[in-house]
């Protein structure tokens, strides 16, 4: 079965629901409420949810992605190792992967799953943004 392209979706990352500074606080309270508009569709992936269920995530944030759809675990197929083995080794460099593979995993869940976009605060991802595309 196809995936059908989701012009409106759009996957969090676990930090985006604990933004930084004032700005992009703001910018997460629209997109929820975007969400709750039914004017966006977003998305938590199953790898995010495993993230934010862990005992030392503050309940504020743990509380939060209630509000979005959940994304279902899918079976991979053949091609989904390459496509998570190349976003690990674009997202560590010569670093160790195990300290990146629960964000290669939201990355790849949301590219899976064909998300238009993938919001994060990670400065690690940001940077390497050009190259996850």
């Amino acid at each position: 079965m196809t995936t059908l392209f989701r012009p409106n979706a759009i996957f969090f990352d676990a930090c985006a629901f604990n933004p930084g500074d004032e700005n992009e606080n703001l910018a997460t309270k629209r997109l929820l409420e975007f969400n709750d508009k039914r004017i966006i569709t977003i998305y938590v992936t199953y790898s995010v949810r495993e993230e934010i269920a862990h005992p030392s995530t503050p309940e504020w944030i743990s509380e939060t992605p209630a509000r979005p759809k959940k994304s279902l675990k899918r079976k991979s197929h053949a091609d989904d190792s390459n496509r998570l083995e190349k976003i690990i080794k674009i997202l560590t460099g010569r670093g160790n992967e195990h300290n990146y593979s629960m964000d290669a995993q939201h990355l790849f869940q949301a590219y899976k799953k064909k998300g238009k976009y993938f919001i994060t605060t990670d400065k690690e991802i940001l940077e390497k943004a050009c190259r996850l595309k």
